[in-house]
């Protein structure tokens, strides 16, 4: 599992570097480099004003796991103004985090649309349900 999330990290760091411009085509960059860049790239694409860049920026903090930090971020897109975002968050952290991810997904229950409410109850299941099998 640490593996699959330091690939995820790693690919995600090299393409957000790339694009960029931190790594050039002709020498390599440091794994500090492209980490670094990589956090950049998804912390702007949470507040980016384009709907798409913020699922896609939920979406690839969720391949990371349940890393605190990668947590952290896609629990504070919660509160984004757009329910297809706040849909987004309850299935990425479903997919990779942990039951320290219940409580701020209970708070979706509520929302005013049902997909989210939907996203977010079958999130809490699978989450608790990966929990009891531990």
């Amino acid at each position: 599992m640490k593996l699959h999330a330091s690939l995820a990290i790693l690919a995600l760091a090299a393409q957000a570097a790339f694009c960029q411009g931190l790594v050039s085509t002709t020498s390599p960059a440091s794994p500090a480099t492209l980490e670094s860049g990589c956090w950049g790239a998804l912390k702007e694409g949470l507040v980016d004003n384009d709907l798409e860049h913020r699922k896609q920026a939920i979406r690839a903090l969720g391949t990371i796991g349940a890393r605190a930090d990668a947590v952290h971020l896609v629990e504070w897109a919660l509160g984004d103004g757009n329910w297809v975002v706040r849909e987004a968050v309850p299935k990425a952290v479903g997919e990779r985090g942990n039951k320290n991810s219940i409580p701020p997904l209970e708070a979706l229950l509520c929302d005013d649309h049902r997909a989210v409410r939907y996203m977010a109850a079958a999130s809490i299941i699978r989450l608790s349900d990966r929990n009891e099998a531990n």
